[in-house]
Formats: C-alpha cells, structure tokens, sequence
C-alpha cells in the first residue's frame, strides 16, 4: 500500500471491515438485542451513519490530505496526536488479535483438530506479516475480487435459503420494544465499523474528490449486505436454533442443499473468508504501522511488521475459549469501537473550528 489506491480499492478496503465483522458474532448480537426488529434497526442505523458520514464529508474540506493524526497534532500539538495514534493502534491490534482468535478456533475445530491453537496463529500472523511487506498493493486488488466473490456468496445463499422463510418472524414489527430497536439499538451502529477506519484514507486517495462518494458506497453496499443477511437469518431459522453457533454465516452456509454437486459448500467459503480475513489482517497491520510513523517520525517503518504482528500474536492468546472471544466481541470490541469514534468526531469538529478561528485571524491581519 505505498501507492495511491482508487475508487473502488478503497471501497473495498473498508468494505472487508464490515464483511468480517459479520461473518463473526455480529448478526447474533444484533438479534439478540432487538429481535424481529432487527432489519428495521439496521434501516435506522443506516439512515444515521449516513448522516454522521455527511458531516465527517463536510468537516474533511478543510483537511483534504490529512488523517485523523494529522488533524489531531493541528488541534492539540504532539501530545494530542500520539495519545490519538496509540489508542488508534491498540484498537488495530486488539481487534486483529480478536478476530484472529476467533477464525483459527474455527479452523481448529472444524478442519485442524490435532494442530495446536498457536501454530494456526502464527500461520497466519506469518503470511499476513509477508503480504504486508512485499504485496500490500496486491492484497487491495485481491481483496476487490473476493469482496464481489463474498457478496455474490450471500446473495446465492438467501436466495437458496427461499423456500425455508417465514416471514411470520419478522413480526412483531418492533421486536423487544420501541426502546430496544431505536435506543439501545443505535449502538448496533458499531456494525459500520468502516466509519472508524475512514478517518485514514483521505491521504492514500488517488483523487482526495473521491472521499465523499467511497464513505456513501460504503455505507450503502454494508447495509444492503447487512439487510440481506440478517433478515435470512430472520425468517429462515428461529433465534434458538443458531444462537450457539460460533460463526453464525457459516451456520447459514450449511443449512443450503446445493445439491450433489457442491456437498461441502461451507469449505469454498471457509477457504474465501481465509484470503479476506488475511486482507483484513493486512489492512490493519498497514494502518498501525502508518500511524506509529506518523507518531515517532520513523522513515522506515516495513522492518516493525513483526513487533506489530507480536502484539497481536499475545492479544490471540488471552482469549482462552469462544465464550471469552464473544464476550470480548460483544462489549470491550463493541463500546471502544464507538468511543473511539466519536473522540475522533469531536477533535474533528474541534480542528474545524480552530481552522476557521486562524482563517479569521489571518484575514484580520491581512
């Protein structure tokens, strides 16, 4: 990633954010929270994170090749701006650890059984380390077609699931409550997690004209994607019956009869999620690395990939079992996440008007 990136590359990069995040616990806490209502709360919360976007657009004028580092030393100076960059970077290595933990428990279950736990992780943490280094560009251009592979996945996947729906579970209409889907249902936003790491791209942009409509395609891509999933989870099986399933998209994977032609349609999509979850890995390994540049002013950063990939090494192993990794997922993941965001929201609002107070002065002066 030491290019500028395009459209549609950045598209994806974030995208990959999303698409992980849902393949894991995220359309079981979502329901677990607010029930049948759960495809109107993702309308909602769509509606919302299109508005947030709207401003960060709009608040990005001012700062057009700049990150959320960047505007944090124009705001506060360099205290600001590592405090920023080192809560930003354990948010990178601690959902990468996390999400790590979580896949190679799977592989471990399901296909590696006789292979230690730490092993699976260091395979891992190894080939995402090297595609760091020597292909990042290569890993944005894979990550474009997986991510259309993905989509269209999930697409075939509710459409073969049709003749299972019942469309009586999406009622009642308000799930648990109006409280529940419009109240506490808003922290469901965390399910754009993209939002965070848009914060990052407008300096690796191709054309800085771009951000707006790469934040909007985002959101609009992830919640039709979210929509289509959730509401098959929805009217296809009763909460129960998939409520203690690990990674509830490959539970809905399984439940397709493709027919005698594909007998293992979940292992296609295990082998496509390991090549998207190794671009998630990247993409997060690239952002820490870019940001403890911009904190230490260290030229060359390529040789910290393996410190980085340690602490995410230790952060995979003090989950001791899933329990803990969806405990993780549900409230320490989920509340950073938010925090963080809207710490990066206000210091973007503060930047702004601290540019507009200096503009004033200067013309003053003038």
């Amino acid at each position: 990633m030491n290019t500028k990136i395009s459209k549609i590359e950045a598209i994806c990069l974030i995208i990959v954010l999303t698409f992980n995040n849902l393949f894991f616990g995220l359309p079981k806490s979502i329901i677990q929270l607010t029930g049948s209502s759960s495809t109107l709360n993702i309308i909602y919360i769509t509606l919302i994170s299109l508005i947030i976007f709207y401003f960060i657009n709009k608040l990005f004028n001012n700062f057009k090749n700049s990150d959320i580092t960047d505007i944090s030393e124009f705001l506060g100076g360099k205290i600001l701006k590592c405090t920023i960059g080192i809560l930003f970077i354990i948010f990178f290595i601690f959902t990468s650890g996390m999400f790590l933990r979580a896949i190679c428990e799977v592989l471990s279950i399901l296909y590696f059984p006789h292979i230690p736990i730490n092993i699976i992780l260091l395979i891992f943490l190894f080939v995402g380390t090297i595609a760091n280094v020597f292909c990042s560009n290569s890993i944005l251009k894979i990550n474009v077609i997986i991510s259309t592979i993905i989509f269209l996945t999930i697409i075939l996947t509710s459409f073969a699931l049709s003749s299972e729906f019942v469309f009586q579970r999406l009622f009642p209409i308000l799930g648990y409550g109006f409280k529940k889907t419009f109240i506490y249902g808003i922290t469901n936003i965390f399910s754009f997690n993209g939002l965070l790491y848009i914060y990052f791209i407008m300096p690796i942009l191709k054309q800085k004209e771009d951000f707006k409509l790469i934040g909007y395609f985002y959101i609009i891509i992830s919640s039709i994607f979210l929509i289509i999933s959730i509401t098959s989870f929805l009217i296809s099986f009763s909460f129960i019956g998939f409520s203690n399933e690990t990674i509830p998209m490959l539970f809905l994977i399984r439940s397709v009869d493709f027919g005698d032609f594909f007998q293992r349609p979940e292992s296609i999509f295990v082998l496509f999620w390991i090549i998207y979850f190794m671009a998630y890995l990247s993409i997060n390994l690239f952002l820490s690395l870019i940001t403890f540049k911009k904190m230490t002013n260290i030229k060359n950063i390529i040789n910290l990939s393996p410190l980085i990939s340690s602490f995410i090494y230790i952060t995979a192993m003090i989950p001791t079992d899933i329990i803990s990794i969806r405990f993780l997922e549900d409230t320490i993941y989920k509340y950073y996440l938010i925090v963080l965001f809207i710490i990066a929201f206000i210091i973007l609002i503060l930047a702004n008007i601290k540019y507009h107070k200096l503009k004033l002065i200067n013309k003053k002066e003038a």
